[in-house]
């Protein structure tokens, strides 16, 4: 696991947003500039967005973030990899020297450790500003896995645990088009 967001370069530090699948950041975050909306489709029963139907991302530089930016063998987790630095850590709120909430992720195993900051997430509110605003920053963090949901293009697995939720660790579905932070994996070579 990178000891830093993408775009971060300290582990206090936010870092950068994406949407789902996309390599860049933006200065507003809608349904309708997300690379991969479509529009609508109407039937008998009603009006209904489409989304362009993409796999697990991980490690693909068309979609994968952490490979586009950070090359080399970097890449977003997936949702298992999530899962499985959740259940082989132990997790707790802090307030670093630098006065930023977030989580600490220290292993069951060998007592390494990262540091996840609530960075929040970011999500368009046109009608008051005509911008993205944060929203939860400091309270939650959402970080998105590379595994979309398996029964709706719309939406992408993320994770959040950080710093008022005080229970579990919970992954969700959200709209893959809110700009949430990403943080690198890559895999452990055996010499």
């Amino acid at each position: 696991w990178a000891t830093c967001n993408i775009g971060a370069e300290t582990m206090e530090e936010y870092g950068n947003y994406y949407a789902w699948g996309e390599t860049e950041t933006k200065t507003s975050y809608t349904k309708e500039n997300y690379k991969y909306y479509e529009g609508t489709y109407t039937d008998e029963w009603g009006t209904y967005d489409t989304y362009t139907k993409l796999d697990d991302i991980s490690g693909k530089a068309n979609y994968d973030v952490a490979r586009a930016i950070w090359g080399g063998d970097w890449r977003m987790p997936t949702y298992d990899e999530w899962e499985e630095l959740f259940d082989n850590c132990t997790m707790y709120p802090v307030k670093t020297e630098g006065q930023v909430n977030g989580y600490m992720c220290v292993s069951k195993i060998n007592g390494n450790h990262i540091f996840f900051p609530a960075a929040g997430y970011k999500d368009d509110n046109i009608y008051e500003h005509g911008h993205s605003d944060y929203y939860n920053y400091g309270t939650h963090g959402y970080y998105w896995s590379s595994t979309p949901a398996n029964y709706s293009d719309a939406q992408a697995f993320y994770f959040d645990k950080f710093y008022t939720s005080g229970g579990e660790v919970v992954q969700y579905n959200s709209d893959r088009w809110y700009g949430f932070t990403v943080r690198a994996v890559r895999d452990v070579k055996n010499n």
